[in-house]
């Protein structure tokens, strides 16, 4: 089984890259081989945009405790061959978000979650996501961006 681990990044433009790396040998073996970037990236997009309600539910729980609680929760998903998300956890030093019951109810409920089926037989793919959780201008809404970094 091959590991890639992609990752999602947005320039000033907002147009993503992905950057995939091979764990052992060489990253593919031919170019048929290649993940198709745009599709892939879209669709993972998509399927996080999906379970938006499910993190804002996590987000307003949060609040009860914190009511000012914001920031950037850089999550990092293993997604096995046939999309089912096989590990859930964040970067700690990318994460700017300190609430520790958001950030388990997030990870925990995106385990559920079924990704877009790696397009390299019998592969894992490794994802690195950023989701911004912040308040509108008047402190009563939540705003979620993802999908972009700082």
């Amino acid at each position: 089984m091959r590991t890639f681990n992609l990752r999602l990044f947005s320039s000033v433009l907002g147009a993503f890259t992905l950057v995939a790396c091979a764990s052992k040998g060489p990253l593919f073996k031919s170019s048929e081989e290649q993940p198709r970037e745009q599709p892939f990236r879209e669709a993972v997009k998509a399927t996080v945009r999906t379970h938006e309600i499910v993190m804002r539910d996590c987000y307003n729980v949060a609040r009860r405790t914190e009511p000012r609680t914001e920031g950037k929760l850089q999550i990092e998903w293993t997604i096995g061959s046939e999309g089912q998300v096989e590990k859930a956890e964040f970067d700690k030093t990318k994460t700017t978000l300190k609430n520790e019951a958001l950030i388990a109810c997030v990870l925990n409920g995106s385990k559920t979650w079924t990704f877009p089926k790696p397009e390299v037989k019998d592969s894992v793919v490794i994802i690195t996501f950023p989701i911004v959780f912040s308040l509108s201008k008047d402190g009563q809404n939540m705003t979620l961006e993802t999908g972009s970094t700082d």
